[in-house]
């Protein structure tokens, strides 16, 4: 699984890393193995498209839509709630976990991507231009990397500073 790696600049094969072993050791790696099993399905809707690639821009944003709102019910689950939310609350729950260090307003953007995940799932919604599905795919990747480092470990000043690396693409606002 590559949730590990970042969008790289040039094709020169060079992968980057937000984290290295040494910012989380032994334990960030049992946290992510238990993220593994416990947030599976999430996990691989979030990374099916970049082990698979050829896969359309609408066929990754709902597959980020999917994996995003399967991790905001495990969440609400994990916290006791019933889990039967809309995809909104699911992906608030997310915010929740990481807004503080998000480059972008994490309500707006769980509003956002809600939007552009029901254009392309609906026929009779108005269809999204290349630019801003590309743009919130980075947003929603960029959410799910830095959830999935908060969550095993990663201090957030590693995150911080890497923050560039995973902001590659998205327009400025």
């Amino acid at each position: 699984m590559k949730t590990y790696s970042l969008p790289m600049p040039k094709d020169d094969g060079r992968v980057e890393f937000l984290f290295t072993y040494k910012d989380i050791e032994a334990l960030g790696v049992r946290r992510r193995l238990r993220l593994r099993d416990r947030f599976s399905r999430g996990i691989h809707a979030m990374t099916f498209s970049i082990r698979n690639s050829g896969t359309s821009l609408d066929g990754m944003i709902s597959d980020a839509g999917i994996g995003l709102e399967e991790i905001g019910h495990t969440i609400d689950l994990l916290r006791g709630g019933g889990g039967r939310r809309g995809h909104h609350a699911h992906l608030r729950d997310i915010v929740s976990e990481v807004a503080d260090v998000l480059p972008f307003n994490g309500i707006e953007w769980a509003t956002e991507s809600t939007e552009i995940y029901n254009d392309v799932k609906h026929a009779d919604r108005r269809d999204p231009t290349a630019a801003e599905l590309h743009t919130m795919l980075i947003k929603n990747r960029l959410v799910f990397r830095v959830w999935l480092a908060r969550r095993i470990g990663v201090p957030d000043s590693t995150i911080e500073s890497g923050m560039w690396r995973m902001k590659r693409g998205i327009a400025d606002d």
